[in-house]
C-alpha cells in the first residue's frame, strides 16, 4: 500500500520549522521542536511567512475556491493534504492528516497547523493561511488490523470565517458510479495545484493491500490520486454533493493503482 501521508523537501521543512520556532517563543540554542500548549495560536499567515508556494487551479474557468491544502507541524516533518471547506469555519478532510501529536485533550490544536487556499483571480494579494482551532470529530486515527479498511474522516474547526463558496456533504446513497475527486498536488516549483480527476467507482474491485473491506469504501480503480489527495473531496457526479474523501492508494508491484476513499457523516453541529 502506498500511503498518502505527505512529505516535503528539506528547504521546505527547514521553512516551515523556523516560523514553527519563531512563533513557539523558541531561539536558536533550543535543542528540540516540540509544539507546545504554550504556543501562541496565530490566526493567520501569508503563504510567503509560511514558506509554502501559492496555490492555484490546474482549471481557472472552474476553480474550486473551497478546496485547500491542509499543511501541518509534527515532530516529525511537516505533512500535506487537501481539505474542503463545508462551514465558514469548519474543513473535511481525513482523520490521519490531522496533526494528532499537536491535539490537546480537550480536542483544541495547539498551533502549526494551517489552511491554505487556493488564489482567485480577483484577490488582490495571496490568500491568507487560517489557523486550525479544534478537532471538532473524527474517525478513529488507526485501523484495528492491518487487512481491515476503516472510515477515515475528520471535521477541524478553524480560527475564524471564510468567505469562500461552501461545499454541500451528501446524506444519501452514492447515486453514480462516476464521480469526481479534486486533490492539491505539491509541485517542485513555485506553486501547489489544485488537480480535478474523473474517476469511477467499482463495488466488485478487490483490494490489493487488505481482505477486508467496509460498507463506507469507495473503491476507485485507475483513479490517478497521488501523494497530497489524502483528505480530499468525492463528488457524485448526479447530485454535485460530497460522498467521502480520499483515504489511500491501494497499489502493489506489477499492479495497476486504485484511489480509495471513506464515505462521511454530515458536518457536526458547532
Amino acid at each position: 500500500m502506498a500511503c498518502l501521508f505527505t512529505t516535503s523537501d528539506l528547504k521546505r521543512f527547514a521553512a516551515l520549522l523556523c516560523f514553527a520556532l519563531a512563533i513557539s517563543g523558541c531561539n536558536s540554542d533550543s535543542q528540540s521542536f516540540a509544539p507546545a500548549s504554550t504556543s501562541p495560536q496565530l490566526k493567520t499567515h501569508r503563504f510567503d511567512e509560511l514558506g509554502m508556494p501559492a496555490i492555484r487551479c490546474q482549471d481557472a474557468k472552474h476553480c474550486p475556491e473551497n478546496v485547500g491544502q491542509l499543511v501541518s507541524i509534527t515532530l516529525r516533518a511537516p505533512e500535506r493534504c487537501t481539505f474542503t471547506l463545508v462551514k465558514p469555519n469548519v474543513i473535511l478532510t481525513a482523520s490521519h492528516c490531522v496533526p494528532w501529536t499537536n491535539v490537546k485533550r480537550d480536542r483544541t490544536i495547539a498551533g502549526n497547523c494551517w489552511a491554505r487556499f487556493p488564489q482567485r483571480s480577483t484577490d488582490q494579494e495571496p490568500p491568507r493561511a487560517i489557523a486550525c482551532k479544534s478537532v471538532l470529530e473524527a474517525s478513529r486515527l488507526f485501523w484495528n488490523r492491518v487487512d481491515e479498511l476503516q472510515t477515515d474522516y475528520a471535521y477541524i474547526e478553524l480560527a475564524e470565517d471564510v468567505d469562500r463558496p461552501l461545499a454541500k456533504v451528501s446524506e444519501k446513497a452514492i447515486g453514480s458510479d462516476h464521480l469526481f475527486v479534486f486533490g492539491v498536488h505539491p509541485l517542485e516549483k513555485d506553486e501547489d495545484l489544485v488537480v480535478k480527476m474523473d474517476c469511477k467507482q467499482d463495488l466488485s474491485y478487490s483490494l490489493l493491500t487488505r481482505r477486508e473491506t467496509s460498507e463506507d469504501a469507495i473503491l476507485m480503480p485507475g483513479c490517478p490520486i497521488r501523494v497530497g489527495n489524502s483528505g480530499g473531496p468525492i463528488y457524485d457526479t448526479s447530485t454535485s454533493e460530497i460522498v467521502g474523501v480520499v483515504s489511500f492508494i491501494d497499489t502493489a508491484p506489477g499492479k495497476p493503482q486504485a484511489g480509495v476513499g471513506t464515505r462521511v457523516p454530515p458536518p457536526p453541529p458547532l
